[in-house]
This record gives C-alpha cells, sequence and structure tokens, in this order.
C-alpha cells in the first residue's frame, strides 16, 4: 500500500486513504516503506539518506568549531576525545532527528506547499546544531578540561572574563565559521531540493499507476 497525496496535496491525521483509517505516525510507516521498496533505489537516496547527510555535515561543523577552541587553548590531545565525540554526536545527532522529524516527514506526507520555506528552516536547524550549539558548548567543555589539568583559565562564574576569551577565540575565525554557515546552508537546501524532487516523481508515478487501475476497473 502507498499514501497518493489528495486533492490539497497534503496528508492529515486521521484521513481516510486506501480504505484505511490511518494516524501520521502510521502514514509515515507506509511511506517509509514504499521508499525502501522503491526500485530503482537512485531515485530514493535523498529521502533515504537525507537527513544522515544534514547529521553528517552537523558533525563536521561542530568537530572544526571544536578545534577552534582547542588551538587557542593549546590543549593539544587532552580531552580531545571527550570533547571532540561529545560534540559531534549531539550536533549530528539533534540535526539528523530534527531533519527526519521537520523536514523529511513532512514531505513524505506531501506537505510540500512551500519548499523554499523548509530548505530555510533544514537550513537553520543545520546551522542551529552544527554551529551555534558547539559555539556555546565547546568553551565550556575545554575550559573546563584545561582548568583539570592547571592552565589558568575564567571560573565559570567569571561571565565577563568567560565572554571575552569565547570573543578572542570567535573573532579572528570568523570568516571560517561564515563560510562553514554558507557552505552548511547550501547542504540543507540541496537536501531538502532533491528530497521534493524525488517525493514529487513518486508522488507522480502513484498518481498514474491510481488512474491506469480506474481506467482498468471501468472496462
Amino acid at each position: 500500500m502507498a499514501l497518493v497525496p489528495g486533492r490539497k496535496d497534503t496528508f492529515i491525521d486521521q484521513n481516510v486513504k486506501d480504505g484505511l483509517n490511518l494516524s501520521q505516525m502510521e502514514a509515515i510507516e507506509v511511506q517509509k516503506k514504499l521508499i525502501d521498496e522503491w526500485e530503482p533505489k537512485n531515485e530514493v537516496m535523498a529521502l533515504q539518506y537525507g537527513s544522515f547527510i544534514v547529521g553528517t555535515t552537523s558533525s563536521v561543523s561542530a568537530q572544526m568549531i571544536n578545534s577552534i577552541f582547542r588551538r587557542k587553548l593549546k590543549l593539544r590531545s587532552t580531552g580531545q576525545f571527550i570533547t571532540s565525540f561529545g560534540l559531534m554526536i549531539a550536533s549530528g545527532g539533534m540535526a539528523l532527528i530534527g531533519h527526519e522529524l521537520l523536514i523529511t516527514n513532512d514531505i513524505l506526507l506531501y506537505k510540500n506547499q512551500c519548499p523554499v520555506c523548509y530548505e530555510m528552516k533544514a537550513s537553520l536547524l543545520l546551522n542551529g546544531t552544527g554551529i551555534l550549539y558547539p559555539l556555546l558548548l565547546a568553551p565550556s567543555l575545554n575550559l573546563a578540561i584545561a582548568g583539570s589539568v592547571g592552565l589558568r583559565t575564567p571560573h565559570i562564574y567569571e561571565v565577563k572574563q568567560v565572554v571575552g576569551f569565547w570573543w578572542n577565540v570567535v573573532k579572528p575565525a570568523i570568516n571560517h565559521i561564515s563560510l562553514a554557515f554558507c557552505i552548511n546552508s547550501v547542504i540543507a537546501s540541496l537536501v531538502v531540493y532533491k528530497q521534493h524532487g524525488q517525493m514529487n516523481n513518486i508522488a507522480n508515478i502513484l498518481k498514474r499507476i491510481e488512474e491506469k487501475q480506474s481506467e482498468n476497473s471501468l472496462t
């Protein structure tokens, strides 16, 4: 069974489709099964792996920002695994889950009245998890590690000193961070663009099949 877009190009919770009363989660499961079984696979790659691409991009951005703060503190390998792993997993996980829930699922249910709106939402989500989040968390983690090995660092309650340290690190790297922001925005927009295109292609194929079946039933 597969869902086809209704007259309003949307699938709404508790709509009756193909004779079944489906909740939104059930409808999403139906669509994901359709995507998993779709052939050829290249026609659904963005729908299958788009969220993973966004999550990976977020992880890379988080690691880049973490490295900037670590170089400033001259931590070398001290605490590298903890900070890198923690930031990459958290940033990547939030981006992946957020994109899947807020973007991909809506596309699967044909909620595509404003593709540009979804591209902007995806860009904001990716930059929020891949840049803003690590910019706020990386200094705290690395300052704590630096303090634990005896380096002189501002205490977390010394807000003015902490903010000053943060700005001294971010200001020289602003060009790199801005470039990462732009790259993230392009990647997020491309993923959503491809997802919309692939879902529209699937919808058109399903509509043609449904029309053909209707014609055959009348003959």
